[in-house]
């Protein structure tokens, strides 16, 4: 009974998304390891916006068209107009079959998925574990 108190008895996995994830979150940098790879001094620009119905809108500069990303990596060319692209979003918790633990996950549905904390007003999000330590750091802003 206690277990599933804490866990909330989600079947699905999913869980709702907490007011800290809600809300304008603009990126401010990348890093690899312990490492700056990328800062917002490159001119790439992303903001997302998670609203509290399970939508999202994204805003950026740095890929093509349709080509929806939390992680900011250094791009082959800025696009002079930003663009936005929108769609669901999901939080739930995910085994990671390598390391066999879960892990708090950020779901772009039918896009990518991301490992997240949110820390303040800084939202870390990576890929998976076991890939790469690649993180991007968003800032909120309102």
């Amino acid at each position: 009974m206690i277990i599933c108190f804490l866990t909330s008895c989600n079947k699905s996995g999913t869980e709702p998304a907490p007011a800290g994830v809600i809300g304008t979150w603009t990126w401010a940098e990348s890093s690899l390891g312990n490492t700056t790879y990328l800062a917002s001094a490159s001119a790439a620009y992303k903001k997302v916006i998670f609203h509290e119905n399970g939508t999202f809108s994204l805003t950026y500069n740095d890929s093509s068209v349709g080509s929806i990303d939390l992680i900011v990596t250094q791009p082959a060319a800025l696009r002079v107009n930003p663009v936005t692209d929108s769609g669901a979003y999901e939080l739930q918790l995910v085994l990671a079959a390598c390391v066999n633990y879960k892990y708090p996950a950020l779901l772009l549905v039918g896009q990518n998925g991301y490992q997240y904390r949110i820390s303040g007003d800084t939202l870390r999000v990576a890929r998976p574990p076991c890939l790469a330590p690649l993180e991007s750091v968003y800032v909120r802003s309102n």
